[in-house]
């Protein structure tokens, strides 16, 4: 009788760490969740920031496609032949 009361007190010690051990993987599961829901705040805000970035690159293309269509227009002299057209008028004007 004795011995079945040790065995059952040891019993009844395993449950309690077994509960024990339960209990700290549910604190670690809660604090990976949590680690979780951070990391993917921050995957978040980086994929914000990735659009920001794509909106400045898309503006920046949009810059060099009109400093393009500038070079193209200078360069076949459409914007050179009323440029020398009014330097002339500048200078017929100032030698009278």
């Amino acid at each position: 009788m004795f011995w079945l009361k040790v065995e059952v007190f040891w019993l009844k010690v395993k449950v309690f760490w077994l509960n024990v051990e339960a209990f700290w993987l549910k604190v670690k599961v809660f604090w990976l969740n949590v680690e979780a829901f951070w990391l993917k705040v921050e995957v978040f805000w980086l994929q914000v920031e990735v659009f920001w970035l794509q909106v400045e690159v898309f503006w920046l293309q949009v810059e060099v496609f009109w400093l393009q269509v500038e070079v193209y227009l200078k360069k076949h002299s459409l914007i050179r032949r009323i440029s020398a057209k009014s330097l002339m008028y500048k200078i017929t004007m100032f030698t009278y």
